[in-house]
């Protein structure tokens, strides 16, 4: 009975904290936050290698795709990294109109919430829509539900973060190696990978969503802001 109480007040503490910290972000200046829409050149951006001309361990490439009514993404590192994914969406997602758009959003959100929040982030990705969406700070209506949705999630742990982070765009098809990676996982996903269960929430629209984005931040929130996490759904 102790040991369950015991547990159960640390829990408390760790939700109250978790929503003061969610509180105080209202007011606390924009993190370090860079998004570049449009591909430099075909090929690499500059900052993706280190001093030694080795990729840079925080840098992930991620891609959607949805083809034959099926939809999926790929998020990728490194070979053999435990990080990367190659993960299914739901069969209503794959119906929608744009659903590669919404699979890229999807595989954005991904990298950035299973990241450690006081960590270093680039993320590469060809959807100029999602990086435009993500840049403007609000969701857009080109995006359909749960598309809306995800990105306004998105935009909220992003607003959570404490170490620099940076979205920017690799030519599509172009000789980017880390691209093509994250296009062939983000296909197999759709094919076969696990299911990235998006909430029902997410869809409704109105007050059920802003529920559920607020409680992805408490999650968000609630692990330790230096190491990585699972992905909420």
């Amino acid at each position: 009975m102790a040991q369950a109480l015991q547990i159960y007040v640390r829990r408390a503490v760790a939700y109250m904290r978790a929503l003061a910290a969610l509180v105080a972000s209202r007011w606390t200046p924009p993190p370090r936050l860079t998004v570049t829409e449009r591909a430099p050149r075909k090929g690499y951006p500059p900052k993706l290698y280190t001093a030694r001309g080795r990729q840079s361990p925080h840098a992930c490439f991620v891609d959607g795709s949805a083809r034959g009514g099926r939809a999926g993404f790929g998020c990728y590192y490194a070979d053999g990294d435990a990080r990367n994914r190659s993960l299914a969406l739901p069969p209503r997602v794959g119906a929608i109109p744009g659903a590669n758009n919404i699979a890229e959003m999807c595989a954005i959100f991904d990298a950035v919430f299973r990241a450690a929040r006081n960590k270093p982030l680039e993320v590469y990705s060809d959807s100029a829509l999602a990086l435009r969406t993500l840049r403007s700070g609000k969701a857009t209506s080109s995006l359909a539900p749960p598309g809306a949705a995800i990105a306004r999630a998105c935009i909220a742990i992003l607003n959570l973060r404490h170490a620099e982070t940076s979205l920017s765009a690799v030519a599509a098809h172009a000789d980017v190696a880390g691209n093509h990676v994250a296009d062939a996982l983000a296909e197999a996903g759709g094919r076969e990978g696990a299911l990235f269960a998006v909430p029902d929430a997410l869809y409704a629209g109105g007050l059920a969503t802003w529920l559920a984005i607020r409680r992805i931040e408490l999650e968000y929130l609630l692990r330790d802001a230096n190491a990585e996490g699972a992905s909420l759904v």
